[in-house]
């Protein structure tokens, strides 16, 4: 996943979550613990340092980018990327009826005032799929759901943040 808000004053990213789901061959949801979830593979840009670049996130950018005819805007540094901890939400969770990775600026927008998160975001994970043992073959389906919250700050007459 790669995110870029603009660059709008006092526009931030300040979550991405990425969702796993799946469904058998036979229609029904299959749990979230088919999904078993690699720690190391867990990982946020952007960074600082070009010794980070992950190919994933290279290949992502190199492909938007060639859609855009005028480019993208993107920082280059979007692709370099390293492993991460929060406490909470934790950054890899297995649920009952899915998985996620996950990657939250602050709990809430009142506690970044007035420091706004970032404006360029990435957020690369690995994940293993095992099938239905009980089901001998067919076609699985897995989705993939992104989801970003974006954050704005504004002042009003008074000059506070609201």
């Amino acid at each position: 996943m790669e995110v870029q808000v603009g660059n709008w004053a006092n526009v931030d990213i300040n979550k991405l979550h990425i969702t796993l789901t799946a469904t058998g061959p036979n229609g029904v949801q299959l749990s979230g613990n088919h999904f078993t979830l690699t720690p190391t593979g867990l990982i946020l840009g952007p960074n600082s340092n070009s010794l980070n670049e992950q190919p994933l996130l290279d290949h992502i950018l190199l492909t938007l980018a060639g859609d855009a005819p005028y480019g993208l805007g993107i920082p280059a540094q979007i692709v370099d990327a390293i492993t991460y901890s929060q406490s909470s939400p934790p950054p890899l969770k297995v649920e009952p009826s899915d998985a996620f990775a996950d990657w939250t600026y602050c709990d809430s927008v009142y506690n970044c005032i007035p420091q706004l998160g970032p404006q360029t975001g990435s957020l690369q994970f690995s994940f293993q799929f095992t099938p239905d043992n009980s089901i001998s073959h067919g076609t699985y389906a897995i989705s993939v759901d992104y989801h970003v919250d974006i954050t704005s700050c504004v002042s009003d007459n008074m000059g506070g943040a609201t």
